[in-house]
């Protein structure tokens, strides 16, 4: 036997960004709101917040799409000044995911504009004023 080597039956590693970091995540915020004081009414407050916690998940999914049109749009530079050559399904392959990303960051833009906060900062998960 293979030291290193994964068998069929060994659990994969957590991936970044699973319930794994989420639940670490979480035990060091109720840390800090166990210790009192301004910091921990604050950490409070944020975890109570569906809107500051909703905004947090659209910011990370609004990251990985602007990175996936960044990394698109490279590609595609590349094969026009030569570096990279792509075959005419492969671009336009990358262009539509390109598109697609650029479609869901548009779509992610109204959502953190329909999440502002624009009501008592106090209130976690009050209606919005206005």
């Amino acid at each position: 036997m293979q030291t290193g080597a994964r068998h069929r039956h060994d659990p994969e590693p957590a991936p970044a960004g699973s319930g794994a970091q989420s639940v670490e995540r979480a035990l060091a915020l109720l840390s800090l709101v166990g210790r009192g004081g301004d910091a921990g009414e604050l950490a409070a407050r944020f975890f109570l917040d569906l809107r500051f916690r909703l905004r947090r998940e659209v910011l990370g999914r609004f990251e990985r799409e602007a990175r996936e049109v960044r990394a698109g749009l490279a590609l595609l530079r590349a094969s026009v000044d030569g570096y990279v050559l792509l075959k005419d399904e492969e671009a336009q392959g990358i262009a539509a995911r390109i598109d697609l990303s650029s479609a869901l960051l548009r779509s992610l833009r109204l959502d953190l504009e329909a999440l502002r906060q624009t009501g008592d900062a106090h209130a976690p998960g009050a209606p919005d004023e206005g």
